[in-house]
């Protein structure tokens, strides 16, 4: 995963990695963009059987345009 962002980052100034986390159930990838999120899932998805989540969540206003949180929950199946 780690490897495909750095690869976006170069291709696009508006993707970056924004953080990453190791929680109980694995590791937390926090990006920059839709268009960064779909890559890396598309790499992983290639690689891996995962399971994929997506949610949207309203979190303001900038510019009276909404603000919405997309969260994309990807989980690699153990065999």
């Amino acid at each position: 995963v780690e490897k495909r962002c750095s690869t976006l980052e170069e291709e696009n100034h508006e993707d970056f990695l924004i953080d990453r986390r190791s929680t109980d159930g694995g590791i937390d990838f926090f990006l920059s963009t839709e268009h960064m999120s779909q890559h890396v899932m598309d790499t992983v998805r290639k690689e891996f059987d995962v399971d994929i989540d997506r949610s949207y969540k309203p979190i303001g206003h900038r510019k009276d345009e909404p603000v919405v949180q997309n969260t994309v929950v990807v989980r690699v199946q153990s065999n």
